[in-house]
């Protein structure tokens, strides 16, 4: 495992453990790994709630991380929230790293593996994803007050099934990975059990390399704001004309959006295609509104404040946002 930045200010880890071979083998692994730097792990064992037996699924794993010397924090979700997989997957990972906040960890780890990468890629290319999208799951991803770490994203399923078989581990299986979902039908074509096809390999290589270039692009577009971007008193980012002119397309794309992303206070703001639109409406000159932002060329610099009915919401809200004088700026 390697470590991810911050450790020696928060030498906790927590770990997403469900008892399923993936997030069990990281378990154990991260119980020495922290304990040789001086730290510790703690599992969150999350019982979903959705079938009857992710409560003894969920007491094993409890139990199978005590013994490994982990600490434990059992979690469940409330009753309703899987309206969907998507809602579900919204509220595990929101409670998840709400529990990891609480007890001072920084790093969240998951036991995505390479298999799991492949088949998000393949899920994305589905949904008509963009390039960014196509990069799959980033190895390192801040999310609120922690950091979620996939430090198994290399590793084949095989890979992650040795560390367990080797210590005579038993682990659980969810019958649900093999429903009819997109994600179940997806893993059936691929037919590559062990994470070791040339299908799997090809689809984690070309991820990786859209990663490499969507970092490049987030580096270039972190410089271009540097340059670009102040906050006058009276709010929102002044973004000046004379630093936009000349930037690579696809860098400026980048850099309104995440100016855009900081303004309004909302996570994703634009679809890959309003994305690719942004230099365009930027060279038009012309006002418009996208992602909850009004957007106006005033005197030589594009100014970015919130829609009326978002600074509203936020009034209504109580004493935060832009309401009560707080600005965002766009992180360098």
């Amino acid at each position: 495992m390697a470590a991810a930045g911050g450790w020696e200010e928060c030498p906790l880890v927590a770990v997403a453990l469900s008892g399923g071979p993936d997030s069990l083998a990281l378990a154990l692994l991260a119980a020495p790994w922290a304990a040789e730097r001086g730290g510790a792990a703690i599992a969150l064992v999350l019982d979903h709630g959705v079938r009857p037996a992710g409560r003894i699924e969920a007491a094993l794993a409890a139990a199978w991380a005590e013994e490994a010397g982990l600490s434990v924090r059992r979690l469940a979700l409330p009753p309703g929230v899987a309206q969907s997989a998507a809602a579900l997957r919204r509220a595990r990972h929101a409670a998840l790293a709400e529990a990891a906040a609480e007890a001072g960890a920084l790093h969240l780890l998951l036991g995505h593996h390479a298999a799991d990468q492949a088949e998000t890629v393949i899920l994305r290319a589905l949904r008509g994803s963009g390039e960014r999208g196509l990069a799959g799951m980033a190895p390192v991803r801040n999310s609120g007050a922690v950091r979620l770490v996939r430090p198994l994203i290399g590793w084949t399923p095989a890979e992650v099934r040795a560390v367990l078989r080797r210590r005579g581990q038993p682990w659980c299986l969810d019958p649900s990975n093999e429903g009819c979902g997109t994600r179940a039908i997806i893993r059936r074509a691929l037919a590559d059990r062990d994470g070791e096809g040339v299908a799997t390999r090809a689809l984690v290589a070309a991820a990786c390399a859209r990663r490499r270039t969507a970092e490049e692009r987030a580096r270039r577009a972190a410089a271009l704001l540097a340059r670009a971007a102040s906050l006058p008193e009276s709010g929102g980012v002044r973004l000046a004309d004379s630093a936009l002119a000349g930037a690579d397309p696809s860098v400026l794309a980048d850099a309104l959006a995440e100016t855009l992303a900081r303004v309004s206070g909302r996570a994703h703001t634009v679809s890959p295609a309003q994305r690719a639109a942004l230099p365009g409406l930027i060279a038009a000159g012309r006002s418009f509104t996208l992602g909850g932002c009004v957007l106006r060329r005033v005197r030589g610099a594009w100014r970015v404040m919130p829609e009326r009915r978002l600074v509203e919401a936020l009034a209504e809200a109580g004493p935060v946002g832009y309401a009560a004088g707080e600005r965002h700026a766009p992180a360098a």
